[in-house]
């Protein structure tokens, strides 16, 4: 009775136009009260049915404008009540995190897999929001909460929006997110040179000048065929957003602060084995403007009698590995084994630990066996679908070697054996902590 008389009375005025001259407000009614209402100016048509195109959601966005270092959108809400979690995902950061939790491409995932790996990011980058807002986000202006936004150019994003409750923050069941991508940067005009600086006992130092006009800096380190190979085979755009780091020229010049009883070049990196590494360099200008040069140079490992890791047999499988090693001279001072997720031992490195420190970390001691028999077995049981790194560790007094040997349990993929990494007894044991991981720290939605 009552949609009859809703639709009579619209059909008797003629229009929603026609309604509004007699009332300001419309009323939904159930038997005698009043269930909804809303003003006349903020409803276009009453419809008994979801048109196609309409959006049936709390909340809503759109992409108003995005140039090479800044995005502007809008997060509609049908009440200036409604509060949400907003934020901006570069695509590097799901590709990186697709590759890590599901083992594939997140252009291949489901949409379902897709939308996990988006809420799991987001808190990352996730302001508050309440009602209906406009925000815009420009690289290294501030966020207003003590941090910076990071905006790049010709980088692909999600702009995400996730209805949370009021008063805990936690998350609702709806998420909402649109992808767009930043405009290409030009050739800046801006003054900056990278280039080899010198080998020192932290591995080797570059050196990098610029004028004020540059915004920041982003690196790539490694061996030089291999980053060859992964340029060639994946481009540059993904080795520097999967994998490269993030700095301002002052970061990159001088001496580092945290160590008082040695001088310790910033713009330092980690060399092990002797021979070329390469270092790929954008330097952005505060226009979103790019520079992009490379690093060349020769390290030269210092010799050292330290203690030998020969793998005698291994095995691997569904599930399970074996790797059974000798260590010599088996009169080690300090032995350990320790078994890693591939990705949290690159994540680790970046962030300035070292292979010897990982591997005597939350680790196995086999001190007593290795000073015993001379080798030991290391197997392991329950493992998911993941590349995994044991790191086999010792130390006598001429100083120590740490190796790692990369595996996918099953039986046809191949082991990725690394070369060991020495150090000797009289060099300096400290940690290299001057070359900063690019992942954001966990930023709490505000």
């Amino acid at each position: 009775m009552i949609k009859q008389t809703i639709i009579a009375t619209l059909f008797a005025v003629g229009a929603m136009g026609a309604y509004a001259q007699s009332t300001d407000m419309m009323y939904l009614i159930k038997g005698d009260h009043v269930v909804s209402k809303y003003k006349v100016d903020d409803v276009d048509y009453v419809s008994f049915e979801l048109p196609a195109g309409v959006i049936d959601n709390p909340i809503w966005l759109s992409v108003d404008k995005v140039g090479k270092n800044t995005v502007t959108y809008t997060v509609s809400a049908v009440s200036q009540t409604e509060t949400y979690a907003h934020g901006l995902v570069p695509f590097w950061e799901a590709q990186y995190a697709s590759l890590d939790n599901f083992g594939d491409e997140y252009n291949n995932l489901s949409e379902a897999q897709q939308v996990q790996i988006l809420q799991a990011l987001l808190p990352y980058y996730g302001y508050l929001g309440i009602g209906t807002n406009t925000f815009t986000q420009t690289d290294s202006a501030s966020d207003g909460v003590g941090s910076t936004f990071e905006v790049m150019p010709n980088n692909k994003y999600f702009l995400c929006a996730w209805q949370i409750d009021p008063v805990t923050e936690a998350p609702l069941d709806l998420f909402v997110y649109d992808e767009f991508t930043t405009v290409a940067p030009g050739v800046s005009q801006a003054a900056f040179e990278a280039s080899f600086l010198r080998q020192n006992e932290q591995g080797i130092a570059l050196k990098f000048t610029g004028s004020n006009e540059i915004s920041y800096v982003q690196t790539c380190w490694g061996v030089k065929n291999v980053m060859e190979s992964y340029k060639e085979r994946y481009g540059m755009d993904m080795l520097m957003g999967m994998f490269g780091q993030r700095f301002t020229l002052s970061q990159l010049e001088g001496m580092s602060p945290e160590y008082t009883d040695v001088e310790i070049e910033n713009a330092t990196w980690p060399a092990y084995d002797s021979g070329e590494y390469i270092m790929y360099v954008r330097a952005y200008d505060v226009n979103g403007d790019m520079i992009e040069t490379s690093v060349t140079a020769t390290y030269e490992a210092p010799d050292a009698d330290c203690p030998k890791i020969t793998v005698w047999d291994r095995d691997k499988g569904e599930g399970f590995v074996k790797l059974n090693f000798e260590i010599s001279p088996s009169n080690v001072d300090e032995a350990y084994v320790r078994l890693m997720k591939e990705n949290d031992v690159d994540d680790m490195i970046n962030d300035g630990w070292t292979l010897a420190e990982l591997a005597c970390s939350q680790s196995t001691d086999i001190t007593s066996t290795i000073n015993r028999l001379g080798e030991y077995t290391f197997t392991a049981n329950d493992l998911t679908e993941n590349w995994y790194a044991i790191l086999v560790y010792a130390k006598n007094s001429d100083g120590s070697t740490v190796q790692r040997f990369n595996f996918w349990p099953d039986t046809e993929s191949e082991w990725a054996d690394y070369n060991p990494v020495t150090k000797p007894a009289h060099s300096n044991g400290i940690r290299v902590r001057n070359v900063k991981s690019n992942k954001p720290a966990i930023k709490k939605i505000r």
